[in-house]
């Protein structure tokens, strides 16, 4: 009786020690692709010749929604006359409130065409020269953009962001990563109120969907 009680105690160590090594072992990544994690999917534009891909969870829009800084032109900075095409918004985090801070906020990344012989002379131009990041390059996929700053704020709201363009196949593209809201702060703050840091974390995911923008012609 006793050998076979010994028996079952050494089991139950035995059992005790692997969990205790298996728990102490170095934890190994996922091996899996980041997009078996995060699923994307694909807008595709025949009629422009462009595709670009976002997280399947966002669903994309085309009308362009107006804000007190970002108008719903085809491209934020064009004047009303311009005859060009707002071609499609993807939304990655929208926000309204009467209590809290931000009072609204858009996070978005807008795609607008134009074949207007003078939006295809001001396609290059910067829109403010004098603001950061005014004029450089980036190269998605393999095709150089001119990349400008877009930057606005007054009656405590603002606008902030990029735009890519290039001239392709006769029309203007400006690509444009945007952010735009309310900097009101009620005085004490609301327990509603999201930190600046996660409101920063919607605007850089917008880079990942303007990385995957591809000309499919």
């Amino acid at each position: 009786m006793w050998g076979m009680k010994n028996k079952y105690i050494s089991i139950i160590l035995a059992v005790v020690i692997l969990g205790i090594i298996v728990t102490l072992m170095p934890k190994k990544q996922s091996a899996l692709p980041e997009n078996a994690i995060n699923p994307l999917a694909t807008y595709t534009n025949d009629e422009y010749g462009f595709e670009i891909q976002y997280p399947k969870e966002l669903t994309p829009v085309f009308d362009f929604k107006s804000y007190y800084h970002l108008p719903d032109y085809w491209r934020s900075d064009i004047g009303p006359n311009s005859t060009g095409t707002a071609v499609v918004a993807i939304p990655v985090f929208r926000y309204d409130s009467n209590d809290s801070y931000p009072r609204y906020f858009d996070a978005e990344v807008r795609i607008g065409v134009s074949t207007s012989s003078q939006d295809l002379a001001d396609c290059l131009t910067p829109d403010e020269p004098g603001i950061p990041f005014a004029s450089s390059s980036e190269i998605i996929n393999g095709v150089n953009f001119d990349k400008f700053g877009i930057e606005s704020a007054g009656m405590m709201q603002y606008l902030k962001g990029f735009s890519y363009r290039i001239i392709h196949n006769g029309t203007c593209f400006a690509i444009e990563q945007l952010e735009t809201g309310s900097a009101y702060r009620d005085d004490p703050p609301s327990a509603k109120d999201i930190p600046d840091t996660q409101l920063n974390a919607y605007f850089e995911s917008l880079s990942n969907i303007v990385d995957t923008f591809k000309f499919t012609r």
